[in-house]
Formats: structure tokens, C-alpha cells, sequence
């Protein structure tokens, strides 16, 4: 299974909304992969120093985790850009915007060849907009 720590952050400008999302990825372009028979919280990110805030929501083989940014040490933790081109291996913050418009129109949208791992980033992205704003959850709560 994926695990998908992120941290989403919200800001208006002028008619604009600008949905900054930041992702735990491995060298900026892998998903964390484990063991599906792991409990997430207790067995991955508890030992990890990573604290949820709320549920960890399930889709398909996918486990989202929206961090605590008051209990993880998230300075602990590098920045895509802080890392050599060549590493793939760090836990690193690769960040992402998205910018929608009044009517929650799209603007730049991620290209579909971008990708996590084998997974499409903009389905990552979308994921994370449709459990924050439209509060429409994947198909589990775990």
C-alpha cells in the first residue's frame, strides 16, 4: 500500500485560491510504499514521529494522512529542493500548488504524465482538494 502524509494549506489572492499541498515522498518522486497488513498509524507513522490529524482515509491501495503540523517535527524532515538531483532515497516535502478559480475552476492543472511512483500525481492532488474542500472522503475511514 502508498502512504500519503500531506499537509494542506489554504490562501485567497485577489479572485484566485492558491491550495498549497505539501507531500511526504521519497527523493520527490516516489510514494512511501509498505506492507498492506500494517496498521498505518501505530506500525508506520507513530514510529516515525508522524501524528495524523484526524482519520487515515483509505482509497484503494492508497492511505492518506493529513499531518499534525503542531505534534510532527517537520523541520526534521528535508525539502525536495534541499536534496541532490540524484537522491532517491531521502523522505523529503516535494510541495504542490493549485490554483482554482470563483467558481472552482481549475487553473494550470497538473499535467497527466507527471507522476508518484506508478500513481498519477494529479490524481494524488485531486484526492486531497476533494477530502479538504468538498469534505467528500475516499471510500474508508481506517
Amino acid at each position: 500500500m502508498f502512504i500519503v502524509p500531506f499537509i494542506y494549506k489554504v490562501s485567497k489572492q485577489h479572485n484566485m485560491t492558491v491550495h498549497s499541498i505539501h507531500i511526504l515522498t521519497i527523493g520527490g518522486t516516489q510514494l512511501w510504499e509498505e506492507e498492506t497488513g500494517l496498521d498505518v498509524d501505530r506500525d508506520i507513522l507513530e514510529p516515525n514521529d508522524i501524528h495524523c490529524k484526524g482519520s487515515i482515509l483509505a482509497e484503494d491501495k492508497i492511505r492518506f494522512c493529513e499531518v499534525d503540523t503542531e505534534k510532527t517535527a517537520i523541520r526534521d524532515f528535508y525539502k525536495w529542493k534541499e536534496l541532490p538531483l540524484q537522491d532517491e532515497e531521502t523522505f523529503c516535502w516535494r510541495d504542490v500548488y493549485c490554483f482554482t478559480g470563483e467558481k472552482g475552476d481549475f487553473w494550470l492543472d497538473i499535467p497527466p504524465k507527471e507522476k508518484l511512483g506508478p500513481l498519477s500525481l494529479a490524481r494524488i492532488v485531486r484526492t486531497i482538494l476533494r477530502l479538504k474542500i468538498d469534505g467528500k472522503a475516499p471510500q474508508k475511514v481506517i
